[in-house]
């Protein structure tokens, strides 16, 4: 397992610009952004009828996992069901390829192929489905601007226009309507080992304060129209 460091930030559009600007000069862009330097990442969170991974994030717990289906830019040729796990700041995931056909039955709760994948986490997903009736429940909508450099694998993304949706009926097509939730832009420094000290100044602007919100636990809860602390 690739254990990996893992810090986010909520910056407004101000500091954004100005790390982004700084950022420029010593990392290069992923290659697989598009003209505007970036590409689109849907995924669709599963949670089971304890809301077992809402609670985890809510209370802050050190040990939490999440499972979703992610793609990006629209396209359904390429779809990964994931499970990550964090402790702390630390965490990793695991990737199983899906098939356009088999992301649609995890969408209508179908999980028993998942027997088939001879994968660890294939079956636990189905041994989670069986017991605590794990299924899809928010759709999560965002375009990331990101930056790489070689050493220690670090990368620097900003996340910007994230909405959601709860039309899981849905979620492949590219017209989905999706409801926006905040304005603000979602930093996050991802790296092996260490971040450079001359990286860590770079990205201190204005004293930036590290989330203590994910993404789907703010969409979650928007969606459910509960008041958001970040």
């Amino acid at each position: 397992m690739n254990f990996r460091y893992e810090e986010k930030f909520l910056i407004n559009e101000r500091q954004y610009v100005i790390i982004k600007n700084r950022l420029k000069s010593l990392m290069h862009l992923d290659y697989n952004t598009n003209e505007n330097n970036e590409y689109q990442i849907r995924s669709i969170y599963f949670d089971d009828y304890q809301k077992t991974a809402v609670k985890q994030k809510e209370l802050g717990l050190k040990d939490r996992y999440k499972y979703r289906i992610r793609f990006y830019n629209s396209d359904t040729q390429v779809i990964k069901l994931e499970k990550k796990v964090k402790n702390s700041n630390v965490g990793y995931k695991n990737v199983i390829p899906l098939t356009y056909e088999e992301a649609n039955k995890l969408l209508n709760s179908d999980f028993e192929f998942l027997s088939l994948k001879n994968n660890p986490i294939a079956n636990e997903l189905l041994l989670l489905r069986r017991n605590k009736l794990i299924q899809p429940i928010i759709i999560i909508d965002y375009f990331r601007e990101p930056y790489v450099l070689p050493f220690n694998d670090i990368r620097i993304t900003f996340d910007k226009k994230i909405s959601y949706s709860t039309d899981l009926d849905e979620a492949f097509n590219s017209n989905l309507i999706l409801n926006r939730t905040i304005e603000n832009v979602v930093m996050e420094v991802k790296y092996n080992g260490f971040l450079p000290k001359y990286l860590k100044n770079l990205i201190s602007v204005d004293n930036i304060n590290k989330m203590s919100i994910s993404k789907f636990l703010l969409c979650y809860l928007h969606s459910i129209g509960e008041e958001i602390l970040i």
